[in-house]
């Protein structure tokens, strides 16, 4: 069994800046390069941790399980 851990900071309200930081543009391809790593890993099974974003999304993009 091949394993895989890719962990990304963030902040829920991240792309709503009145004016966006100067290093947006590497932050942005750092994000796009993990997203490539992962589809070239192409994994069977993913699971995801991370703290309680609720009080910014609510239940619309809530995960299906928390665990």
């Amino acid at each position: 069994m091949t394993i895989g851990l890719v962990c990304a900071s963030h902040s829920p309200i991240m792309m709503m800046a009145a004016r966006p930081p100067a290093r947006e543009p590497e932050i942005l391809a750092a994000y796009e390069a993990r997203k490539a790593a992962i589809a070239a890993f192409d994994p069977e099974l993913v699971i995801v941790f991370g703290t309680d974003h609720y009080f910014g999304f609510h239940l619309e993009l809530m995960p299906s399980y928390c665990i």
